[in-house]
């Protein structure tokens, strides 16, 4: 027959190994969740910086006013961004104000109405904000592309910057919004 004493025994050794086991795989669960968080804070601290790093490159000292990327492919009720690097190049500090507005001229198909450009709304703040002295700031100017844009196509956006006086700073650009 079978001995009682043995069959306590070994259940009482498979729920400590049971025990043991949970604990090392609690343990490696966290370490892997400590590992992918480490990742992702990496990669989140360094991906504004290597960004930073292409604008430099992109942009030329001597650019009063930069926009490194001009183009971007965007799926309707989806949003882009650009950066804008604006240089003072005065020797006091000033008020600078960004105008972002629909060019006349955007292609698209003939049937389209005028007022389809509407249908990528830009997001930026045209309030004026202060530069020092011979340093730059950077700027953020979102698109939003509306869910009801009925026509395909590319949207083209004028970009000026202005300074104090309401005088243009640094070139017009142009930035092209393709919804496929």
């Amino acid at each position: 027959m079978f001995n009682k004493k043995g069959g306590v025994e070994l259940s009482l050794n498979f729920i400590v190994v049971l025990i043991i086991s949970l604990v090392l795989f609690g343990f490696g669960i966290k370490f892997s969740y400590d590992l992918v968080t480490g990742v992702q804070g990496f990669q989140a601290k360094h991906e504004a910086r290597v960004q930073q790093e292409l604008e430099n490159l992109v942009c030329e000292s001597s650019d009063q006013v930069c926009l490194p990327f001009i183009n971007a492919e965007v799926r309707r009720g989806e949003r882009t961004i650009f950066g804008l690097k604006i240089v003072n190049t005065k020797g006091t500090e000033d008020d600078f104000t960004i105008d972002v507005s629909s060019s006349s001229s955007c292609f698209l198909p003939t049937s389209a109405l005028p007022d389809v450009c509407l249908k990528a709304v830009p997001i930026y703040n045209a309030d004026p904000f202060l530069i020092e002295a011979k340093s730059s700031e950077s700027k953020l100017i979102g698109f939003n592309i509306l869910k009801d844009a009925a026509q395909h196509g590319t949207y083209i956006f004028n970009v000026v910057v202005k300074d104090s006086s309401g005088t243009q700073h640094g070139p017009k650009h142009k930035i092209y919004i393709k919804i496929p």
